[in-house]
């Protein structure tokens, strides 16, 4: 859903151009708006219902890394919690997918695929307000489109290490957010 979108046209929605990167059919605004948000959220949820991905509990580890700014991620959902929970279950679908997209080509040395899955990374944490692992995704994207291929297994290290909390995080988030 990283960015998702699509494109209006005289104000009606048109998917007549999808962007042809792995996931995405649409584009939203950053930051995101929480009405625009609930009804992207409520399209993917009737299209993609019984997805789950086994790969979510692979992540362990305590949350301290993760470093979520809870606050600033419920006022970008006004406070809505429903739509907090929404969101955080398709970000638990759809991060381990990119994590392991990622991990793929840094090991394929494949430095075009790292920077456009480490930008929709970057995306995806930066709308959940977690900003250490924003700045990680950063790196990696920026070392990936500047060739750096030798330097993106660190970075990929790091990125890593920076995230292993963020599921087990987000999964008490939606614990606490569900009514």
């Amino acid at each position: 859903m990283w960015p998702r979108a699509c494109h209006l046209k005289d104000g009606e929605l048109c998917r007549e151009r999808p962007i042809a990167v792995s996931g995405i059919d649409a584009t939203r605004a950053k930051p995101i708006q929480s009405g625009i948000l609930r009804a992207e959220i409520d399209h993917l949820n009737q299209t993609n219902v019984t997805h789950e991905d086994s790969n979510m509990n692979k992540a362990n580890g305590s949350p301290e890394g993760a470093s979520v700014n809870l606050n600033e991620l419920l006022a970008r959902v006004d406070n809505d919690r429903g739509l907090l929970c929404d969101l955080l279950s398709i970000f638990k679908r759809e991060f381990p997918i990119h994590l392991t997209s990622l991990q793929n080509a840094v090991a394929g040395n494949d430095a075009v695929q790292a920077a456009r899955v480490s930008h929709t990374l970057k995306g995806m944490l930066a709308n959940l307000a977690a900003t250490k692992a924003t700045a990680s995704a950063s790196r990696l994207e920026r070392l990936a489109r500047e060739g750096e291929i030798s330097a993106l297994g660190d970075a990929l290290a790091a990125f890593e290490k920076e995230v292993q909390g963020l599921l087990p995080e987000m999964e008490s988030y939606m614990a606490e957010a569900r009514p």
